[in-house]
């Protein structure tokens, strides 16, 4: 059996004296213009070939740029493109957020969600925290009426939640408290939301419910 022939790369990076010698083989023939190494019309083409040969380098160099792996001199541009460094992306690894392919399904974000330290659920619509007792005004729903757009209930468990912090999602501001207020703010779950603002399909209106 024949061992299986290497062929060469498509992509040609030739060297100065590659140049040059291209350049050579275009004179036109006979003793005239015989190009002995060194002589004088050898060191003009030697010279012609050097620009030629950087441009051709900086050519080479550009087709490593179009893959993450392997780029170096455009990382702003590449950066920039993907919207890093973003301190709420789940992917803040350049590489890793390009090679992502995303998800439209519930166990997919729940799962970003986790590896973020959120314990997360998809809460069914029909499910989810409607009007409570003697706080709906009877004839306000009128028949026919539209839904709206996507809405999606994203339950949030606080003590399933190892990055949730504790703190409160706002501050009481001075003169906007009564006497008869409670203290306690709602839990702060402002990073959850942030990250899943960054995977969440634009068009669907999130809410969140929060439980201990």
């Amino acid at each position: 059996m024949s061992a299986c022939r290497t062929l060469p790369s498509p992509d040609i990076c030739p060297t100065q004296d590659d140049v040059r010698e291209q350049l050579l083989a275009i004179l036109p023939r006979g003793r005239a213009w015989a190009t002995p190494s060194g002589s004088v019309r050898w060191k003009f083409f030697h010279a012609l070939a050097a620009p030629i040969q950087f441009a051709n380098a900086r050519i080479c160099a550009l087709l490593d740029e179009f893959f993450c792996a392997t780029h170096s001199e455009t990382d702003d541009v590449w950066m920039a493109t993907y919207g890093l460094p973003d301190g709420c992306d789940p992917f803040p690894d350049l590489c890793t957020k390009v090679s992502a392919l995303g998800g439209a399904r519930c166990d997919y974000w729940t799962g970003v969600a986790a590896s973020a330290g959120w314990s997360v659920t998809c809460v069914d619509i029909d499910d989810a925290v409607g009007f409570i007792a003697s706080c709906a005004v009877a004839s306000c729903d009128m028949p026919g009426v539209s839904l709206g757009g996507a809405q999606l209930v994203l339950r949030v468990s606080l003590s399933g939640s190892p990055a949730y912090g504790g703190a409160g999602q706002t501050q009481a501001l001075a003169s906007l408290m009564l006497a008869s207020d409670a203290l306690s703010c709602a839990p702060d779950i402002s990073p959850l939301q942030c990250l899943m603002a960054r995977i969440l399909p634009a068009h669907v209106q999130v809410s969140y419910e929060v439980t201990a």
